[in-house]
């Protein structure tokens, strides 16, 4: 949220301005009615670029400069002209103002949208389509994050480095995927980024979190609640408290980590390397915690969008149940279907056609819950593998 001055009239004002907006009939109406102004603007700008080429030399020579200058090679029947929307290229346009906000609201900063809308112009000009599918949306989005630099180094290392960490661990014990999101510095736009972290716990006799890599402060007293949060699990399955040492460290921590985003999977992470069980790797997680109940977090449409690529191998996510709606625009234009697990409800979203590379998001209530996505163990097993350890 901001503001600017105005000079309007030659009176001063301050214009309250809004970085999201609530979706109704008349928003989503004034999203096709920007759309459709984009289009025109792409007509017009192809017009000056090209027209006095193709009056000269026609398509021939359209075709020739195009390839060379923009690298993209054309069909041999292309039109150069804008192509309208259809209806699932639209919902693609919805769906990324909805991820790029949070509480179920479009965003209001349309400028990185402007660059999407004609990306997809272009590609579908490119494959010679009389419209603009949804697929072309979805590829422009993909070469609209990699114009980023910032961006695109940092998810290029980050992945790399993932896929790598995935291949070498199926299942870790006191290690855990967790889910953060990074503020671009230079557009200013949140992306989702997956964060493996590795968690001890030793008995020392006293307490003390020893939280490595570069976090803020936030994050450190999350950490600090996460201890206190173990406490009360010690008690609860009745086992002999003595004082432990907890040791967290980000394993790929290329800037600051701030927020509370990352207490569960801290949690998770500590409990596993306790009692001795592995933890699916194939699997994110993020929430907040308080004693054992789940809280809900930020980002999470994208923090489980940055996890969904089939290259990864990710299999799925854990999430807050407080959360459950905020997956809503990851279903656009996708087959998904309600699945559970135990009492665990979720949703699964087939990556491909056909039901191919299925990728199941579980709505959380407790830290049991998540435990049981990603050890496979009850409630009752894992206090009783506690209780054994701590004797």
């Amino acid at each position: 949220d901001g503001a600017f001055l105005s000079r309007f009239e030659d009176t001063g004002g301050v214009v309250e301005m809004e970085s999201s907006v609530n979706e109704t009939r008349e928003t989503l109406r004034e999203v096709v009615q920007y759309i459709k102004q984009q289009i025109i603007d792409v007509e017009e700008g192809l017009k000056k670029s090209w027209g006095e080429i193709y009056e000269k030399e026609g398509y021939r020579g359209i075709k020739k400069r195009w390839e060379k200058i923009l690298g993209y090679p054309l069909s041999e029947d292309f039109e150069l002209r804008a192509r309208e929307f259809t209806k699932g290229a639209v919902k693609e346009i919805v769906r990324e103002l909805r991820i790029r906000t949070d509480n179920r609201r479009l965003s209001a900063i349309l400028r990185p949208i402007n660059g999407i809308i004609r990306e997809a112009e272009f590609k579908a000009i490119n494959s010679g389509s009389a419209y603009v599918e949804a697929h072309h949306v979805r590829e422009a989005i993909k070469e609209h994050t990699k114009l980023d630099g910032f961006i695109r180094d940092l998810n290029i290392k980050m992945k790399r480095e993932l896929k790598k960490y995935l291949e070498e661990n199926t299942t870790s014990i006191g290690y855990v995927v967790g889910l953060a999101v990074f503020e671009s510095p230079t557009t200013g736009q949140r992306y989702g980024t997956p964060m493996p972290i590795r968690c001890q716990i030793d008995a020392t006799g006293y307490d003390r979190i020893v939280a490595t890599g570069k976090i803020g402060t936030i994050a450190k007293e999350a950490a600090e609640n996460v201890k206190a949060s173990i406490r009360r699990s010690f008690k609860k399955a009745d086992c002999i408290y003595i004082g432990y040492e907890m040791h967290i460290e980000y394993i790929q921590s290329y800037g600051d980590v701030e927020g509370d985003s990352a207490s569960l999977s801290m949690a998770v992470g500590l409990i596993s390397d306790y009692i001795g069980v592995g933890i699916n790797q194939k699997y994110g997680v993020t929430g907040s915690i308080a004693g054992d109940v789940i809280l809900s977090v930020g980002g999470v449409a994208e923090k489980v969008r940055s996890v969904m690529d089939i290259e990864l191998g990710m299999d799925g996510v854990c999430i807050p149940w407080q959360n459950r709606m905020d997956i809503e625009p990851l279903l656009i234009n996708a087959e998904a279907e309600y699945i559970q697990r135990a009492h665990i409800p979720g949703i699964r979203i087939y990556r491909g056609e056909y039901g191919l590379y299925p990728f199941d998001i579980f709505f959380c209530k407790t830290t049991y819950d998540a435990l049981e996505i990603l050890m496979g163990l009850k409630k009752e097993e894992i206090e009783e593998r506690m209780l054994k350890r701590s004797r």
